[in-house]
């Protein structure tokens, strides 16, 4: 019999307390169903340990967004003129290797690497293979690289970290960091009026 679904996330490097950013994981976790979530804390060796009850609700957790971000894909493609060099923008995303220099990693400016330990890495390859595209069209300086054991994620800034927990089905959200980064104009506002 299969085990139950689980993910393990732990911080590889922060410039913040790793316990407030674990802390702050933890709670976005806990605000989904079907999930037992543990802050799991041994001296500095900090993670959080998130167990589903079953694999579709591990599916429902990761798949529970993807109507949106096909709609908005869709909407994009649809109604931004430069849309292929937008496109050619989100298939060369960012590495991991653009944002820091592996040789000197603790030395470097980039703000948080968190690691997905998982035992159900197709579903998570799945939902960031399309969530990162979505992450680059808003302009977040944020990457992801499969491990053997799951995923390391990556943010440039603090902001970049911030902005990619947001809730997607909350447009207001996304709508006011648009417009702060300023780039929300009419076409953009067309394509969120056809979101809701």
């Amino acid at each position: 019999m299969k085990s139950l679904p689980f993910i393990e996330v732990s911080i590889v490097h922060s410039q913040d307390p790793k316990k407030e950013i674990l802390k702050f994981l933890q709670q976005k976790a806990e605000g989904g169903n079907n999930s037992q979530v543990n802050f799991i804390e041994n001296g500095e060796n900090m993670k959080i340990f998130v167990e589903y009850k079953s694999e579709r609700d591990f599916q429902n957790t990761y798949h529970g967004e993807k109507k949106i971000y096909e709609k908005f894909y869709q909407l994009i493609q649809e109604n931004v003129s430069d849309y292929a060099n937008l496109l050619e923008t989100v298939l060369t995303k960012p590495t991991p290797k653009d944002f820091y220099d592996e040789e000197d990693l603790e030395e470097n400016d980039l703000y948080l690497i968190v690691k997905y330990r998982t035992n159900y890495k197709e579903i998570i390859r799945q939902n960031y293979n399309f969530t990162f595209k979505i992450i680059e069209i808003l302009g977040i300086k944020a990457s992801f690289e499969e491990i053997a054991d799951g995923f390391l994620l990556f943010y440039k800034t603090k902001e970049d970290f911030e902005v990619a927990q947001m809730d997607l089905k909350k447009l207001e959200l996304i709508q006011a960091f648009l417009k702060k980064k300023g780039l929300w104009n009419e076409k953009i506002q067309f394509i969120f009026k056809n979101l809701e």
